[in-house]
């Protein structure tokens, strides 16, 4: 027999005699597990009892894989009571899958719903092993009033406040620190759309409606800021009188530790929130982030009621809706969104609490690799301490890592901490209700919409449409060097008269990014129209790229908005676009200039090539499709407004009124003089 053929011979049967093999010794694995399995049950019972309480069966591969592992799982991992067979015949009849569905099953499958990132971890766990509770004798004197501990314990000092307002309904809270440009784009909506759409009355006409026995939704509330000095002298200077009290925030309370210089910048915002939290005025306080609106002038009282009816310290919202299945403390194994936060300051617990979520949120950022500190986590490590009994993440070790907060409590006979949990129909948030577009509405059920479009109206809404209400939306869609930056300049009056925001410039830069390159190298429209959805004026590219002619879509998705095509002489604009990418020695950064720079331009403007015709064909054609689209073949001229914002004749107050009358702007908040020419430090070449 030939090599070839010997080797044809001996191949399938190597191949036969290991699968044999393999067969075998898989077998004698699997009949020794069974038949050991009665003598590990019994040897190993306590063991996963304590280690754990609660190993899916239904879950593990292993029972889809293979029965003989399956029944080892049933009787090892969660081994039978000894009393009788019928118990055994019982478990048997588990792998049934709908007798395996017990509530402490769902509750493990629920709390899988969380985001993985939002799940206890074993970083929760070094931080609760670390909060300590600061002791009263440490704390300042100005905070060492009787009713500011609890035995030995420090508890945060609350905000002083009248005593008529501390003991209202509820009270309303914000806090708000950063730059200027966060008052005017939140802060001020905010407060305009409480005052003005929802019809709150300000301070002193509450107080006006309480001196004459009136009670009411407007009477029964009251409203207080937190926030920085030169917001109150600045942005919000306008808006003081709304305010039951304001504090700044040099005026916290005093503290048992230096938080303020052991905090980074970046988290001094989140930092000063959990401060303002724990320290809140009001009895009954109701946290809100300057992004959460609410939807109705009684946005709070079936808050309210879900609140007292539980005798609860605390309620907020659930990050998903499944985490209600959950009743017991691994409820506690998931974070919660803080966004909208209801406190019974009243209770000793809640202050209590506040302790526990300070120190939390100060370990954090020394515990986390990154630094960085983060509120969410920290508020589901301050509750699992307050909880009733601590139930371990799967896979991690279950004893207790710090009982220092249950021992106070059991010693003062306080009982745990109670919470309620509000709804995705009450909070709304697009996370919950998988939508972006979370917004108030008459067909809506939001009490509170977090995050969304459409939050607050404005007088100079566009009248005669169902959309009517909805907040501005400007796009700029002339080609750059129209006077784009000027206009930007325009839309920064509006900001501060109506609110409202504008992308930042790496927002635009990574949405045109994706216009012209993309995602291996497939350009997308998305994140342009993701910006559309976010804020409300807009200007240069990506919204005036040629090839993508965003305006169309912007125009149907946006039907309330408006279009300001910026234009100049066409020759005059291409000697603007020369200049501007010459290199020059003040050019700091490579490929700002030159011809990397043109080629950019010439991608935005669809032009052929970098030439001078090509360019100013590109130039004339954009603006006659423009005008095209809106006037004939959408046949809305009225949301069309075609401005030389270089030309003369608009100096004097003539280009304002044009702009604030398409803008829907009245005479009184309008601007005077002539319209800003911002970027004109690069001269026309002169031919």
């Amino acid at each position: 027999m030939g090599k070839r053929n010997t080797k044809r011979f001996i191949r399938p049967l190597v191949i036969n005699l290991t699968a044999l093999i393999v067969f075998m010794c898989t077998s004698s694995v699997s009949l020794f597990k069974i038949y050991l399995s009665p003598y590990l049950a019994s040897t190993t019972t306590t063991q996963y009892m304590t280690d754990t309480h609660d190993i899916h069966v239904k879950d593990t591969p292993t029972q889809q894989n293979n029965i003989v592992d399956q029944h080892i799982e049933q009787h090892v991992l969660q081994p039978v009571s000894a009393e009788s067979e019928d118990n055994e015949k019982d478990d048997d009849e588990s792998f049934d899958e709908e007798d395996t569905n017990t509530e402490e099953d769902l509750g493990w499958k629920a709390m899988k719903k969380v985001p993985r990132k939002q799940q206890w971890g074993l970083q929760h766990t070094k931080v609760l092993k670390s909060i300590t509770l600061p002791l009263w004798i440490d704390a300042p004197t100005e905070a060492s009033e009787e009713n500011d501990r609890l035995g030995n314990v420090w508890l945060p000092p609350r905000l002083r406040i009248a005593s008529d307002i501390q003991t209202l309904k509820y009270g309303v809270l914000f806090c708000a620190i950063g730059k200027d440009t966060f008052a005017k784009e939140q802060v001020v909506p905010m407060i305009r759309h409480l005052h003005e759409n929802l019809g709150i009355p300000d301070a002193q006409g509450r107080a006006e409606l309480r001196e004459k026995g009136v009670s009411s939704l407007e009477s029964d509330q009251g409203f207080a800021l937190v926030t920085a000095r030169q917001f109150v002298g600045g942005p919000l200077k306008d808006w003081v009188s709304f305010f039951d009290a304001i504090y700044l925030t040099e005026d916290l309370p005093a503290y048992p530790f230096d938080w303020q210089n052991k905090t980074s910048s970046r988290a001094m915002i989140k930092a000063t929130k959990v401060h303002v939290m724990a320290s809140a005025p009001f009895d009954t306080t109701i946290m809100l982030d300057l992004d959460s609106f609410p939807c109705t002038k009684g946005f709070a009282l079936p808050l309210l009621e879900a609140f007292q009816n539980q005798n609860s310290d605390i309620g907020f919202t659930n990050i998903v809706d499944e985490m209600d299945v959950v009743t017991d403390s691994r409820h506690f194994l998931g974070e919660h969104n803080s966004a909208v936060v209801v406190l019974n300051m009243k209770s000793i617990r809640t202050r209590l609490l506040m302790v526990l979520y300070i120190q939390a949120y100060h370990r954090t950022g020394e515990i986390s690799k990154s630094g960085r500190q983060r509120d969410q986590p920290s508020l589901a490590v301050a509750m699992q301490s307050m909880a009733e009994e601590f139930i371990p993440a799967e896979g991690q070790p279950s004893e207790i890592p710090n009982d220092s907060a249950r021992q106070v409590i059991d010693e003062h006979k306080l009982g745990f901490i109670q919470h309620v949990d509000f709804g995705s129909s009450h909070v709304c948030r697009g996370r919950t209700t998988g939508s972006k577009n979370v917004i108030c509405g008459e067909d809506s059920s939001c009490l509170i919409a977090h995050k969304g479009k459409g939050l607050y109206k404005s007088k100079a809404t566009w009248g005669g449409g169902e959309n009517d209400g909805e907040p501005i939306k400007l796009f700029g869609i002339g080609f750059k060097k129209t006077g784009t930056t000027s206009l930007d300049t325009m839309f920064s009056h509006l900001i501060d008269k109506l609110g409202g925001s504008r992308p930042s410039g790496k927002e635009r830069t990574r949405a045109l990014n994706d216009l012209l390159i993309g995602d291996g190298g497939n350009s997308t429209i998305s994140s342009a129209l993701a910006l559309a959805e976010k804020h409300t004026f807009f200007q240069d590219a990506p919204w005036c790229n040629e090839p993508a002619r965003l305006y169309r879509q912007l125009a149907t998705l946006h039907p309330n908005a408006r279009f300001i095509l910026t234009i100049r002489e066409p020759e005059e604009w291409y000697q603007s676009v020369v200049n501007w990418v010459q290199c020059r020695p003040t050019t700091k950064k490579k490929g700002r200039c030159g011809n990397k720079k043109i080629d950019r331009y010439k991608s935005i403007f669809g032009a052929n090539s970098t030439s001078r015709d090509d360019f100013v064909s590109a130039y004339v054609n954009h603006n006659e499709a423009a005008r095209q689209y809106f006037v004939e073949e959408l046949k809305q001229p009225q949301r069309f407004l075609e401005i030389d914002l270089t030309d003369t004749k608009y100096n004097g107050g003539v280009g304002w009124a044009i702009f604030c009358d398409f803008a829907g702007l009245s005479k009184e908040l309008c601007q005077s003089g002539d319209i800003p020419h911002v970027n004109s430090r690069y001269p026309l070449a002169k031919s």
